[in-house]
């Protein structure tokens, strides 16, 4: 299998999704960023199995969110993920956002992510946000943020 124009080795794999309409997610092996993007799941690394961790959306009461049922959408999505995720062996662990960025705010929540990366990482990152516009990269940097999270690196 390739990704970035290299042969993705033998697992273990940690994947991490941010969920959503424009769904972020990020793949690590070893401990490592491998890749990441925005959509699906690439269905390449569905059937790699491993540890996944999925952003558990909430709604935070007398919080910004004008529409309570998008948060709906989002953890229908979530749900998804998740089970077809499980369907092909991942472990899938939630996470709410209070547990993995607190309450900060998403200026420092990307500086934080972008400290925790490797030189290597910093570049791979940055491969898969070309071309994005500024109001969908977010979702990407925050799945490369849950990655961490889940590899206790954040």
């Amino acid at each position: 299998m390739r990704i970035e124009g290299g042969e993705l080795p033998a697992g273990p794999y940690t994947l991490a999704i941010d969920p959503g309409a424009d769904q972020g997610w990020a793949l690590a092996h070893g401990g490592c960023l491998w890749g990441c993007g925005l959509g699906d799941v690439p269905r390449d690394f569905i059937p790699l199995a491993g540890a996944a961790t999925i952003e558990h959306p909430m709604v935070y009461p007398g919080g910004r969110t004008k529409d309570p049922n998008s948060i709906v959408k989002l953890a229908w999505r979530a749900g998804e993920t998740a089970g077809l995720l499980r369907f092909y062996g991942w472990s899938v662990t939630p996470v709410l956002p209070t547990q993995w960025k607190g309450n900060a705010p998403d200026r420092v929540t990307l500086a934080r992510t972008k400290l925790a990366l490797s030189p290597a990482e910093a570049a791979t990152m940055a491969r898969c946000l070309g071309g994005l516009p500024k109001s969908k990269a977010h979702n990407v940097t925050d799945a490369v943020g849950i990655l961490l999270w889940a590899l206790k690196r954040y």
